[in-house]
């Protein structure tokens, strides 16, 4: 592990791989860290030669061995951006970016704001709510229903319920009772990233891009999702399909929403596809 200075805060950066290969940028979900990212990601290296991929799991603001975003602003995904945009001057080039859920709106974002930093996207369920702003009716839905998640977490920060508040999010995107399925100790380390988690949606929200904003992204995107995932998911993977001009759908069948941890092989396998569509010489490849 090492650690980058990104706009005055430390951020964790955990490296899998000799530092030589081709960089490859791994984004997390909330409430997790690089850690909940290992198996994904050696599931992805077994798919290329050793030493072919250098991956780079970074702990987003506030997660794992990341220091807490300080200043008189909120978090923003441009915050989390950034944290691309330094690994990318890092390695002295373009990265390859893959992130899930929170990862994915924060990848996104990165690609959007500095193309020219990343090579290639894969998303899996990015949770990019600002995109289903000034939509139809059944996007105002579907933003009324996460908005209550989000607000169950706010209100659990707010009261000290922090439990109460993970509960519901946990449950929502994983199943009714996957909460009550955790251990005691699972829970109270959850909860313990509530504050976060109740940023992290915020800084979804409030991002200012718009779908019309990415109807000339340059970048080759991926999206992934799985087969039994929510509808706002799936929802924001269709938008974001139509509105790209070169992207590319994969769906892992029996997934939710938690493919990457779930389903770490399947999933791995059809974002290290798209990294053979870049990649001058693929080992493996996978459809």
């Amino acid at each position: 592990m090492f650690t980058l200075p990104v706009a005055g805060t430390e951020i964790a950066v955990h490296r899998s791989g000799s530092g030589s290969g081709t960089p490859v940028v791994l984004l997390h979900c909330s409430a997790a860290g690089a850690r909940q990212m290992q198996v994904f990601a050696e599931a992805l290296r077994d798919r290329f030669t050793v030493g072919q991929l250098d991956i780079l799991i970074p702990d987003l603001h506030g997660y794992g061995a990341s220091a807490t975003r300080q200043g008189a602003h909120p978090l923003r995904l441009a915050h989390e951006a950034a944290i691309v945009a330094s690994l990318s001057r890092h390695v002295g080039g373009p990265v390859h970016v893959i992130g899930h859920s929170y990862g994915g709106a924060v990848a996104l974002a990165a690609a959007h704001g500095r193309p020219d930093l990343v090579r290639s996207l894969v998303l899996i369920e990015p949770v990019s709510f600002h995109l289903l702003q000034g939509g139809d009716s059944r996007d105002d839905t579907l933003l009324a229903e996460i908005g209550r998640v989000a607000g169950a977490v706010r209100q659990g920060v707010l009261t000290d319920r922090l439990e109460a508040g993970m509960a519901a999010f946990v449950n929502f995107w994983s199943g009714p009772g996957s909460w009550e399925g955790l251990s005691q100790r699972a829970r109270a380390a959850m909860a313990l990233h509530a504050p976060q988690v109740a940023r992290n949606f915020q800084a979804a929200f409030d991002h200012p891009t718009r779908l019309h904003d990415i109807t000339r992204f340059p970048v080759p995107t991926r999206l992934i999702y799985g087969g039994r995932t929510r509808p706002i998911a799936r929802r924001i993977v269709e938008l974001i399909e139509r509105t790209l001009p070169d992207v590319s759908l994969r769906i892992v069948p029996e997934a939710g929403h938690m493919a990457p941890l779930s389903d770490p092989c399947a999933t791995a396998a059809l974002a290290a596809a798209q990294l053979c569509l870049i990649q001058p010489h693929p080992v493996t490849s996978a459809a």
